[in-house]
């Protein structure tokens, strides 16, 4: 079980890096572009956010749906739930960014923790554990991740 949360953060990811690449690089045409988007615009680091944390979102949700709606709630659990889920999604962008690059440590230590972060406090919200509904939790994972790119860029 706990495999998969981490399978299904890979996918979590790879969702958004699919999405990313097709939106951010259409420029609003159909045609494509080699050239990466420039995450140096407000309105580009905005909507990989918003991208993002919508896949994060989807994916997990589905993982709580199949795998914990039955079981009985376990604070270890969920919380190893998120680890691994955020984890898995964390290690798509590090692999990305640092095949391109030698990375600093702490941006890569970062990226790791906003996104076991997140993953975390969405899963703690999907089983219902939270006082927060799930998609105010889901804008405030936009706006902590939207913070978090801006935050780099300077």
């Amino acid at each position: 079980m706990f495999l998969l949360a981490l399978i299904f953060g890979i996918l979590g990811a790879s969702l958004a890096l699919v999405v990313e690449l097709t939106v951010l690089n259409l420029g609003g045409s159909f045609s494509y572009s080699t050239a990466l988007p420039n995450f140096a615009h407000l309105g580009t680091l905005a909507l990989a956010a918003i991208i993002e944390e919508s896949a994060r979102y989807l994916l997990l949700r589905q993982y709580v749906r199949r795998f914990l709606s039955d079981s009985p709630f376990s604070w270890q659990r969920v919380s190893s739930v998120g680890f691994l889920f955020g984890s898995g999604f964390a290690s798509i962008e590090l692999v990305l960014l640092t095949a391109r690059e030698s990375a600093p440590f702490l941006p890569t230590l970062g990226i790791s923790l906003v996104h076991i972060i997140l993953s975390t406090f969405f899963a703690f919200s999907l089983t219902r554990k939270l006082p927060f509904p799930a998609l105010w939790v889901l804008a405030c994972g936009i706006v902590l991740h939207f913070v978090y790119n801006l935050l780099l860029t300077l």
